[in-house]
């Protein structure tokens, strides 16, 4: 887990939130009386895409199988089941200005389908992007967002068709 992600974590913990952390291993324990750590346990790392599809899925199981309403899920991978998601990286949808020859990958296939996953999911309320840069390019290959705040908010879905629903 992330030095960024722990310390989000201990300060929503500190102003009396309930906090439950999934990830596939800790390296820091806690003595915080408000977090909840649930380790699923190491992926095989390579290739990265299917450790990727697969921590997703271990990720949704234990959503299922642990949550209610009463939770808001704020999550900083390529996950489906969250509410709010922060966006640390470059978007991969990047990758379509490239020539078609060199697009034409499961990898790649399968990286675009987790990251449109991530932004579009109907539960989807809130893209936390790290930077302007990358506020941008959400901007410019999702189009599905408005700004307040640094904040980009879903404001449009995709239907299950794969078209924009406004």
């Amino acid at each position: 887990m992330e030095r960024y992600v722990w310390e989000l974590a201990h300060a929503i913990a500190d102003s009396g939130v309930e906090v439950h952390i999934v990830c596939e291993e800790i390296c820091q324990a806690t003595e915080h009386l408000n977090i909840v750590v649930h380790v699923l346990g190491n992926l095989t790392a390579k290739p990265r895409w299917v450790a990727a599809l697969r921590f997703s899925y271990r990720v949704s199981q234990w959503v299922d199988l642990n949550t209610d309403n009463n939770f808001v899920i704020h999550s900083h991978e390529r996950t489906s089941a969250h509410h709010i998601t922060t966006f640390h990286a470059a978007v991969f949808a990047n990758i379509r200005k490239k020539p078609w020859w060199k697009r034409i990958s499961i990898r790649i296939a399968v990286w675009l389908y987790l990251e449109k996953r991530e932004l579009s999911k109907q539960q989807v309320l809130v893209v936390l992007p790290n930077s302007d840069p990358i506020k941008e390019e959400l901007n410019q290959d999702y189009r599905l967002f408005f700004v307040l705040f640094g904040i980009l908010f879903v404001c449009s879905f995709m239907s299950h068709s794969g078209t924009l629903n406004n």
